[in-house]
């Protein structure tokens, strides 16, 4: 392992500045090859497209490049955005690795069949193709060298129009790979379908960003609301047949924050009943800015925040279970996006007269048997009850699902007291999978593993689900316990 690590003089265990995404991130853009890109943020760029087109990047190169990252991270006089980034963590040098495949930010290019009025490509007029072959480079890197929780962003552009788009697909396949593919939807495609339902592809996601025709003719500068309605309705019969998910977004912007969309918007997810509605902003306006400066330089997103509230209000009186998608994406590299989130839930909180918390008491409803645990020490609390210790000797333990949280559990004293089965997850891409000793498997064979206890680490948005689908496969002895 000590050949993949920078040469600069660093002890094992030395505390170090460094991040997930510059130890094993791939961004491929039309900018170039970079370690990745989250918004309107950029880390340093390995070789422009320019570059990157007249040679043959090695992984050895690519190592070679994210050490010299990492050293100026590391060093009180060079200048890079990664130290601005909200992203970079504190970790030993002997934890430090450059040799993986994580999280691949797939955009080679810039061709699209819309022109959304957000979108920087629109702004510059530059949609072009992909002046180097991105999947010749991925190719360095063996099933071998991809982490647990690789998964990839596929998007562009519009990725479906990419003439070799299904092998890209079959390679993220081949590698374990999960794919989030972002399409606006307006071809069909059939590898897209045929990876739902089999469950190469994770999640489909669309922006859809409106509520009726005329919106989306202003917004995408093309007439095709009914056709993309219609591919929709199709991915989602794929996700209801299958293993993949569907999401639908919307994203603010000065042009659709009006009611007939807001309106027009929950009534076609009412139809639609995709797996998941993810609202967000358009960020190009804090492009430029420092990632960690509380402020937006010109732009006013006052009335993009009341149009927000207003939609997911009004998803929730229908039944509907909205996310916010910043929580994943622009809140976690910089003080704008958190601060965009913060203004969302207090505006929320506001008009509903209490916090967002409070609808965890809704968990208690769904089965007495379901109770809190927290950890440092062990503890179980159920409803209505004094917080006790607990211990989870002689108990068989699974772990559900596969996230960052239930991996983290592995490590945990109390936990491991336990007899620890493996995980449970519905995404066949994670099913098999060995992490940390632990083995993936699928809902269907939770009944033969005869556990005592489901501990369900993972964040709020997704337990009510997954709680569900756990009551449905267990006998109704076993305890399922909810990380607090």
């Amino acid at each position: 392992m000590a050949d993949t690590k920078s040469k600069t003089n660093y002890a094992a265990g030395d505390v170090v500045r460094s991040c997930e995404k510059l130890e094993a991130g791939l961004r491929f853009g039309q900018e170039g090859v970079s370690a990745c890109a989250l918004g309107p943020f950029q880390s340093p760029i390995y070789w422009s497209a320019d570059e990157a087109a007249k040679i043959e990047i090695s992984k050895e190169m690519l190592i070679d490049k994210r050490k010299k990252i990492f050293d100026m991270l590391n060093d009180d006089y060079s200048e890079t955005p990664c130290k601005g980034c909200q992203m970079v963590t504190t970790k030993k040098y002997e934890d430090v690795e450059f040799s993986r495949l994580g999280h691949i930010d797939f955009s080679e290019t810039s061709l699209c069949n819309i022109r959304c009025d957000y979108c920087c490509y629109t702004k510059h007029d530059s949609f072009k193709k992909s002046k180097f072959d991105s999947l010749n480079i991925l190719q360095k890197f063996s099933a071998d060298d991809v982490e647990w929780n690789s998964a990839v962003d596929f998007g562009g552009g519009e990725p479906t129009v990419l003439p070799n788009f299904t092998e890209c697909i079959d390679y993220f396949k081949s590698r374990g790979i999960r794919v989030f593919l972002y399409t606006n939807a307006v071809k069909f495609s059939q590898a897209a379908y045929d990876g739902l339902v089999k469950g190469n592809i994770s999640w489909l996601c669309v922006s859809l960003d409106c509520g009726t025709s005329s919106t989306y003719n202003k917004t995408k500068q093309r007439d095709y609301f009914p056709r993309v309605m219609e591919n929709l309705f199709k991915y989602v019969e794929a996700s209801k047949k299958g293993h993949g998910n569907v999401s639908v977004k919307y994203i603010f912007t000065e042009n659709n924050c009006g009611e007939d969309d807001l309106y027009g918007f929950t009534f076609a997810m009412l139809a639609l009943q995709a797996d998941k509605i993810w609202l967000t902003f358009d960020f190009e306006p804090t492009k430029g800015l420092d990632a960690g400066a509380d402020e937006f330089g010109l732009f006013d997103y006052t009335n993009l925040i009341e149009a927000y509230v207003k939609l997911y209000l009004l998803m929730k009186q229908y039944g509907l279970e909205p996310g916010h998608f910043e929580e994943n994406h622009l809140s976690q590299v910089s003080r704008q996006g958190q601060i965009l989130l913060e203004r969302v839930k207090d505006g929320i909180a506001k008009e509903e007269g209490k916090t967002e918390k409070n609808t965890e008491n809704l968990l208690v409803s769904l089965g007495s048997e379901i109770v809190y645990f927290h950890l440092n020490p062990l503890q179980i609390h159920h409803p209505g009850k004094k917080i006790e210790d607990w211990s989870l000797q002689g108990k068989r333990v699974l772990l559900a699902p596969v996230s960052d949280l239930s991996v983290s559990l592995m490590a945990d004293v109390g936990v491991s007291a336990g007899n620890v089965v493996g995980f449970v997850d519905r995404d066949p891409t994670l099913q098999n999978k060995v992490i940390h000793g632990g083995r993936v498997h699928g809902y269907d064979e939770i009944e033969g593993l005869k556990v005592d206890i489901v501990l369900l680490a993972v964040h709020q948005q997704y337990r009510k689900d997954i709680i569900k689908t756990l009551q449905s496969k267990i006998d109704k002895s076993v305890i399922i316990a909810v990380m607090a």
